[in-house]
This record gives structure tokens, sequence and C-alpha cells, in this order.
């Protein structure tokens, strides 16, 4: 078996995985820090959380056309640049000053569009 390749695969498992410890870790949070749940479910919270989302799926628009432009025999989804999106915020947020995200995001859209 060769080893020396590493592939990155996202699958629907370990999105939902991460969002159910995204979750854990939320709720886990709250519970310690004694926070009251009327200030979780304020309009302001649901407000910053739509815009995160419109800000992600913008963000993913624009990798989808950047992507085009770049390389007009290439094909990627919308859902592929979510995905990518995605991940390079995730390695974003683990790796220091942010650096990881984009070479990421760049593996996962090279083993798409081949």
């Amino acid at each position: 078996m060769d080893t020396s390749r590493v592939y990155l695969r996202v699958s629907s498992k370990r999105m939902l995985l991460s969002v159910g410890l995204a979750i854990g870790a939320i709720q886990a949070y709250i519970a310690l820090m004694n926070i009251e749940i009327s200030a979780i479910f304020s309009l302001d919270a649901a407000f910053s959380l739509i815009s995160i989302l419109v800000g992600w799926f913008l963000s993913a628009i624009r990798l989808r056309l950047t992507v085009k432009l770049s390389s007009p025999n290439a094909s990627c989804s919308l859902i592929s640049c979510i995905k990518a999106r995605f991940l390079g915020d995730v390695i974003a947020k683990i790796t220091p000053s942010s650096i990881g995200g984009e070479p990421a995001r760049e593996y996962y859209l090279a083993k798409v569009t081949k």
C-alpha cells in the first residue's frame, strides 16, 4: 500500500461529527459558565449566525468563480466549494496565524477538480 499520498476526504459523517462536537463543546461551556439560555437565543445571536452563514455561502460562490476563471477546463460544484471553504476555515482556526487554511483549500479543490 502506497503511504506517500495522503488524501484529505470530507465526508458527511465527518462533517456531522465535527458539528456534533462543536455543539457539545458549546453546551459544556454554557453549563460550566452558567449562561442564561435566553441570552443565547436572542435576536442578535440569530442575526450573527445568519450573517456568518451568508458570508460562507458568498465566499464559496466567489471561490467557484475564481476556479472557473483561473482554469476554464476545471469543473467544480458549489457544494465542493462550500466544503473547501469550511475545511479551510477549520484548518485556519487550528494552525497559528491562519496559515493552514489556504493550502488545505487548494489541496481539496485540486483533488476535486483533478
